[in-house]
């Protein structure tokens, strides 16, 4: 398998500029970043066979999100901090189902 040609980038403002540029891990597999919140968390995916759903910490680590019932794959599209703390993710699985993921602080 070779890894995708997609890497997901932060930029990290200082000022009115934007200086800092680093690319999000993914393990060699390739990425695409689609929304960020508040707070710096980051929705996306690793592609491949199968796409993968990923959330990006505001610090670096990622996390793979799951599945509901029998879905292997999908994305991740958007995501929002809630009022209170926690983070809603929206996106989608293999059948096209829409998908919410709850992540708490």
């Amino acid at each position: 398998m070779s890894s995708s040609p997609y890497r997901a980038l932060r930029w990290t403002p200082s000022g009115s500029t934007y200086p800092t540029v680093e690319y999000l891990p993914d393990a060699g597999k390739g990425s695409l970043a689609y929304a960020i919140a508040s707070d710096g968390t980051i929705a996306g995916v690793f592609p491949g066979s199968p796409e993968r759903a990923v959330m990006w910490s505001a610090f670096g680590g990622y996390t793979l999100l799951g599945y509901a019932g029998n879905g292997t794959a999908g994305e991740a599209y958007d995501v929002v901090v809630k009022d209170g703390g926690g983070l809603l993710l929206a996106g989608y699985q293999t059948s096209g189902q829409a998908l919410r993921w709850k992540a708490g602080f």
